[in-house]
Protein backbone atom coordinates (compact mmCIF):
# COMPACT_ATOMS: atom_id res chain seq x y z
CA UNK A 1 0.00 0.00 0.00
CA UNK A 2 1.71 3.22 -0.99
CA UNK A 3 -0.04 5.12 1.74
CA UNK A 4 2.18 3.06 4.40
CA UNK A 5 5.12 3.57 2.45
CA UNK A 6 4.65 7.39 1.55
CA UNK A 7 6.02 8.96 4.79
CA UNK A 8 9.16 6.79 4.35
CA UNK A 9 9.75 8.38 0.75
CA UNK A 10 8.67 12.10 1.51
CA UNK A 11 10.58 13.11 4.38
CA UNK A 12 9.46 16.82 5.96
CA UNK A 13 11.55 19.70 6.39
CA UNK A 14 12.68 18.82 10.09
CA UNK A 15 13.80 15.77 8.75
CA UNK A 16 16.45 17.39 6.87
CA UNK A 17 19.67 19.23 7.88
CA UNK A 18 19.12 22.99 8.47
CA UNK A 19 22.68 23.37 7.02
CA UNK A 20 25.89 22.63 4.99
CA UNK A 21 27.58 22.41 8.50
CA UNK A 22 24.84 20.30 9.95
CA UNK A 23 24.77 17.53 6.83
CA UNK A 24 28.27 17.33 7.37
CA UNK A 25 28.32 16.17 10.80
CA UNK A 26 25.12 13.84 10.00
CA UNK A 27 27.03 11.93 7.26
CA UNK A 28 29.78 11.88 9.74
CA UNK A 29 28.07 10.75 12.54
CA UNK A 30 26.28 8.15 10.38
CA UNK A 31 30.11 6.82 8.70
CA UNK A 32 31.30 6.29 12.00
CA UNK A 33 28.50 4.77 13.37
CA UNK A 34 27.37 0.82 13.35
CA UNK A 35 24.94 1.93 11.10
CA UNK A 36 26.39 1.81 7.83
CA UNK A 37 27.99 -2.02 7.34
CA UNK A 38 30.57 -3.05 4.37
CA UNK A 39 30.49 -6.41 4.06
CA UNK A 40 31.95 -9.26 1.75
CA UNK A 41 29.44 -8.97 -0.20
CA UNK A 42 29.00 -5.20 -0.91
CA UNK A 43 33.22 -5.78 -1.40
CA UNK A 44 32.48 -8.35 -4.14
CA UNK A 45 29.74 -5.76 -5.78
CA UNK A 46 31.84 -3.22 -6.12
CA UNK A 47 35.05 -4.79 -7.25
CA UNK A 48 33.06 -6.31 -10.26
CA UNK A 49 31.37 -2.33 -10.83
CA UNK A 50 35.21 -1.36 -11.60
CA UNK A 51 36.37 -4.31 -13.81
CA UNK A 52 36.04 -3.26 -17.29
CA UNK A 53 33.98 -6.49 -19.60
CA UNK A 54 36.27 -4.85 -22.10
CA UNK A 55 40.43 -4.14 -22.13
CA UNK A 56 39.92 -1.39 -24.38
CA UNK A 57 38.58 1.12 -21.55
CA UNK A 58 40.26 -0.25 -18.72
CA UNK A 59 41.69 3.28 -18.63
CA UNK A 60 38.06 4.72 -18.25
CA UNK A 61 37.57 2.42 -15.21
CA UNK A 62 40.46 3.27 -13.49
CA UNK A 63 39.41 6.60 -13.53
CA UNK A 64 36.01 5.97 -12.05
CA UNK A 65 37.29 3.95 -9.49
CA UNK A 66 39.99 7.13 -8.74
CA UNK A 67 36.78 9.50 -8.54
CA UNK A 68 34.83 6.91 -6.75
CA UNK A 69 37.81 6.76 -3.70
CA UNK A 70 38.27 10.29 -3.81
CA UNK A 71 34.34 11.20 -3.27
CA UNK A 72 33.79 8.41 -0.25
CA UNK A 73 34.63 9.42 3.03
CA UNK A 74 37.57 7.57 4.13
CA UNK A 75 36.39 5.16 6.40
CA UNK A 76 34.32 3.76 3.88
CA UNK A 77 36.86 3.93 1.16
CA UNK A 78 39.10 1.86 3.38
CA UNK A 79 35.97 -0.40 3.99
CA UNK A 80 35.60 -1.05 0.17
CA UNK A 81 39.61 -1.72 0.28
CA UNK A 82 39.94 1.26 -2.44
CA UNK A 83 43.35 2.74 -2.60
CA UNK A 84 43.51 6.94 -2.20
CA UNK A 85 47.40 7.36 -1.85
CA UNK A 86 49.32 10.46 -2.53
CA UNK A 87 49.60 9.59 -6.37
CA UNK A 88 46.29 8.84 -6.21
CA UNK A 89 45.53 12.30 -4.49
CA UNK A 90 47.59 13.79 -7.29
CA UNK A 91 45.91 12.06 -10.47
CA UNK A 92 42.71 12.87 -8.85
CA UNK A 93 43.72 16.80 -8.72
CA UNK A 94 44.66 16.45 -12.48
CA UNK A 95 41.77 15.01 -13.82
CA UNK A 96 39.50 17.46 -11.89
CA UNK A 97 41.39 20.55 -13.23
CA UNK A 98 41.20 18.69 -16.53
CA UNK A 99 37.13 17.97 -16.55
CA UNK A 100 37.01 21.87 -15.44
CA UNK A 101 39.00 22.97 -18.26
CA UNK A 102 37.53 20.85 -20.85
CA UNK A 103 33.75 20.16 -20.07
CA UNK A 104 32.55 23.54 -21.26
CA UNK A 105 33.73 23.64 -25.03
CA UNK A 106 32.71 20.20 -25.49
CA UNK A 107 29.26 19.93 -27.48
CA UNK A 108 26.48 19.07 -25.58
CA UNK A 109 25.31 15.70 -27.43
CA UNK A 110 29.01 14.84 -25.10
CA UNK A 111 28.92 17.11 -22.69
CA UNK A 112 25.03 16.07 -21.65
CA UNK A 113 23.07 12.52 -20.81
CA UNK A 114 21.03 11.97 -23.67
CA UNK A 115 17.97 11.21 -21.88
CA UNK A 116 18.55 14.90 -20.06
CA UNK A 117 18.61 16.73 -23.89
CA UNK A 118 15.63 14.67 -24.67
CA UNK A 119 13.88 16.00 -21.94
CA UNK A 120 14.69 18.91 -22.89
CA UNK A 121 13.59 18.90 -26.58
CA UNK A 122 10.10 17.52 -25.14
CA UNK A 123 10.03 20.58 -22.75
CA UNK A 124 10.64 22.92 -25.78
CA UNK A 125 7.84 21.21 -27.42
CA UNK A 126 9.84 19.40 -30.02
CA UNK A 127 9.33 15.95 -31.42
CA UNK A 128 11.94 12.95 -31.62
CA UNK A 129 15.10 12.56 -30.08
CA UNK A 130 18.87 14.45 -29.68
CA UNK A 131 20.27 12.38 -32.86
CA UNK A 132 23.79 13.21 -31.79
CA UNK A 133 24.10 12.67 -28.40
CA UNK A 134 21.99 8.83 -29.18
CA UNK A 135 24.98 7.93 -31.32
CA UNK A 136 27.69 9.10 -28.69
CA UNK A 137 25.46 7.30 -26.49
CA UNK A 138 25.14 4.14 -28.57
CA UNK A 139 28.56 4.12 -29.61
CA UNK A 140 29.99 4.45 -25.85
CA UNK A 141 27.37 1.57 -24.69
CA UNK A 142 28.89 -0.74 -27.28
CA UNK A 143 32.77 0.04 -26.49
CA UNK A 144 32.00 -0.62 -22.86
CA UNK A 145 30.57 -4.00 -24.03
CA UNK A 146 32.87 -6.94 -24.08
CA UNK A 147 34.97 -7.71 -27.11
CA UNK A 148 33.29 -10.18 -29.46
Amino acid sequence: NYEKVKPYLMPSADDMPADWSSFRHYVDEMCHSSALHVGPEARRLASQLFEPPNPVVRPLYHWIKLMTAASLPPVLRDAYGLSYGPADRVAYQLGLVALRKSLPHLPQSIRYCPEYLNAQRRLAGQPGIDRPSDVWKRMFLRLLGPLK
